[in-house]
């Protein structure tokens, strides 16, 4: 639809009476729009009765097709007669909107101007293994899985956000659970006293708790205050704490599930889809690609879509390829891979030409890996090119309280080889195993950058016979971060360096070490 056919239905709807105008506001570039209007048809359930569409015309002219949601009585309540329309505008400019209702129900239109002020970083991009946000800004993560941050009761939940995720911790990814709130209360698995987060109602798919979506919107507004991406651990479909019996395998069920979380957050810059976690212990390869191939078709932001994978699959291009995602999320072992070299294979396979987000493969637990195998895996797994996820998991109240949020061990080890990471050119290297000594792994860009990572203080044989010049080298100290020597190295040959001790060492070698 071009803007010139849009204004004359706009014209031809408000003659009719069919939409009411509105005045026109203001929004950054990449912020999020919301109008909201009342339907006073009464709907036996109106999550899937009745879909309020929409057209957003861009100031350029182009046509965006979304729809609403129903909110009860617009506050968290269950019954009312609210609906809301969000967008997120890609343009600046003028943008202009019409909505209607699928039954012939009163819609509305009007229009808001979007502005480069204040713009928010768009949504995220896969960029080969990397990640760059639409508006064209690189994206390292610093992932942590703060479980309770829908669960937990206020204001625990918060202060655990700010201090991980904007106090004296640098992480940008936070992955949580979302089904799971019973389960932890129940089981005392969580440190943060339970709020009732559940997010339908009863046992029905098609039906939002609104309540609980109004505190949906509070976190991802916090978390969006600090420049943070959501994960969904669960994911749309949950493995363990969802209730909702035979519909969650029910197409039609979840895909009315899927059209009113889509409608309500796809207007976020800061969030991804996950379809699932576990997902071949109750799902087939088919019935995951038709959810991802919905979830694609219905959002006009292009948001990234994953599943959780067991390390099961082929491998990750065939995942990719069969089950139409756009990153692999990974599980090793429910998070106990403390070796490197072993880590390092399996990001290998399941990565290198998409994202490979390791969420459950370096976990701190008594039950899964102490700090230093966290440290060792860890290496091993960013310098295959994967993403890290660091959970510190606690064994419920009786060891873990709200304030324990930000004490795992591990989290200084990791505050060094991400800070390292940040500092490379990484989009530009990969895993070249193949150049180093056996015991040992290398991430590299040849000719111009390696580094290699000694779990055991091992010798480390690094070819660079195709390589010419002299290269800066230094030894940096994966413990506490400090660098203890500087050397020359020529290229053009296989070349041997010997760890400072017998503890785990990383060697950087370019020819533009400041």
């Amino acid at each position: 639809m071009n803007r010139r056919l849009a204004m004359i239905l706009l014209a031809a709807l408000t003659i009719v009476g069919c939409v009411t105008p509105v005045e026109s506001e203001t929004i950054a570039l990449w912020g999020r729009f919301e109008t909201q209007f009342d339907n006073k048809r009464k709907y036996t359930n109106p999550f899937k009765d009745v879909e309020l569409n929409a057209t957003f015309t861009s100031p350029s002219g182009n046509a965006v097709d979304f729809f609403g949601y129903y909110d009860g009585d617009g506050r968290g309540g269950q019954t009312g007669n609210v609906w809301k329309l969000r967008f997120m505008p890609d343009e600046t400019g003028t943008w202009s909107y019409i909505c209607r209702f699928s039954d012939g129900a009163p819609g509305k239109r009007g229009e808001f101007t979007c502005v480069d002020h204040r713009a928010k970083p768009g949504p995220l991009r896969a960029e080969g293994r990397w990640l760059r946000f639409a508006g064209g800004e690189r994206f390292y993560p610093r992932s942590y899985y703060f479980s309770e941050a829908f669960c937990g009761k206020s204001p625990d939940w918060k202060k655990t956000i700010d201090l991980m995720f904007g106090g004296k911790c640098k992480y940008n990814f936070c992955c949580t659970t979302f089904w799971q709130g019973r389960l932890l209360a129940k089981n005392r698995w969580n440190n943060i006293e339970y709020n009732g987060f559940y997010p339908i109602q009863g046992k029905d798919y098609t039906r939002l708790g609104l309540s609980s979506w109004r505190h949906v919107d509070e976190v991802l507004e916090h978390l969006e205050s600090h420049d943070v991406v959501w994960f969904n651990f669960d994911g749309f479909v949950p493995n363990v704490g969802g209730d909702m019996g035979q519909q969650r395998a029910d197409f039609d069920a979840q895909k009315v599930y899927i059209r009113n979380v889509v409608s309500r957050l796809a207007p976020y810059w800061n969030v991804t889809w996950n379809i699932a976690f576990e997902w071949q212990e109750f799902m087939s390869a088919e019935e995951v690609r038709q959810l991802v191939d919905f979830t694609k078709r219905i959002d006009p932001w292009a948001h990234l879509v994953t599943v959780h994978d067991q390390g099961r699959y082929r491998g990750g291009k065939e995942l990719v390829a069969d089950l139409h995602v756009d990153f692999v999320t990974l599980q090793y072992d429910a998070g106990r891979c403390g070796d490197a070299v072993t880590a390092n294979q399996f990001i290998q396979r399941y990565g290198g030409h998409v994202p490979a987000y390791a969420q459950e493969v370096c976990w701190e637990a008594d039950s899964k890996l102490n700090a230093e195998q966290v440290r060792e895996g860890a290496w091993g797994v960013v310098l295959a090119g994967g993403l890290l996820n660091y959970a510190e998991m606690f064994d419920g109240p009786s060891q873990g309280r709200p304030e324990n949020y930000g004490d795992g061990r591990a989290m200084p080890y990791l505050d060094i080889l991400f800070g390292f990471m940040q500092s490379l050119p990484y989009q530009q290297m990969a895993a070249h195993n193949e150049m180093v000594s056996e015991g040992c792994v290398c991430f590299a860009e040849p000719g111009s950058h390696y580094v290699c990572y000694a779990p055991k203080g091992e010798t480390i044989e690094l070819d660079l016979s195709g390589a010419s010049g002299r290269f800066s080298g230094r030894w940096l100290n994966p413990r506490d971060g400090e660098k203890p020597s500087v050397t020359a190295v020529e290229g053009g040959g296989r070349r041997t360096f010997r760890c400072p001790d017998v503890n785990d060492w990383v060697l950087y070698l370019s020819h533009s070490i400041e």
